[in-house]
């Protein structure tokens, strides 16, 4: 199970983030719920509904990783275009995604984004830094906390191009270059495009 999301998330009611671009004066603030997963050991992981081409699936939300990340075998072939250029990523959790990298429209809720970066997973395999033995069950086990079919990493880190930076700072408008998320497990949610007073501490 991947531990970014809990750390990211426990040690706050809200947590802001914003990039140095301004907002979107001509847009009024957007707000997608975020979807809380409770296991059996207390903690909890955040899930969001994020549309690839004309599919719809709901991905592991971290905000202390980069990137929009997902299993080839959840989308159909024509949900997005390969780009031929090789994508991978380590995480703490000691698995290794493979891929390419891919181009799609990507909606979060009410934004958009028409030609947006992330990585098709092709293969899951041991990170050769973190573990030297990794059996097959332990990678499924661990594959996006089990329940997942990818990830949706929202921190905003430069360079802010490519595969694979967050697919926030991609959306139409520059709805998602400021956004802040609510960590209330009642009723979590993500603003996208908040109203300046609202980031004021």
């Amino acid at each position: 199970m991947i531990p970014y999301p809990r750390l990211a998330l426990a040690f706050a009611a809200a947590l802001a983030l914003s990039s140095s671009a301004g907002r979107a004066a001509d847009q009024g603030p957007i707000v997608v719920p975020l979807y809380p997963t409770r296991y059996s050991d207390g903690a909890t992981q955040l899930g969001i509904d994020v549309t690839i081409g004309s599919k719809t699936r709901r991905l592991l939300f971290d905000t202390g990783l980069s990137g929009l990340r997902v299993l080839a075998s959840a989308l159909p072939d024509d949900a997005y275009k390969r780009t031929g250029r090789e994508a991978k990523a380590s995480y703490g959790s000691g698995i290794e995604v493979q891929g390419e990298e891919a181009d799609a429209a990507v909606a979060v809720g009410a934004a958009h984004g028409a030609n947006v970066p992330f990585e098709v997973i092709d293969r899951l395999a041991c990170s050769p830094h973190l573990i030297t033995d990794c059996p097959k069950e332990l990678i499924e086990s661990k594959e996006f906390a089990g329940i997942y079919p990818g990830i949706f990493g929202a921190y905003l880190q430069a360079p802010l191009q490519g595969c694979c930076a967050s697919a926030l700072y991609f959306l139409d408008g520059k709805l998602g270059r400021r956004f802040i998320v609510h960590a209330n497990f009642a009723g979590p949610t993500l603003t996208l495009n908040p109203d300046p007073a609202t980031m004021r501490p």
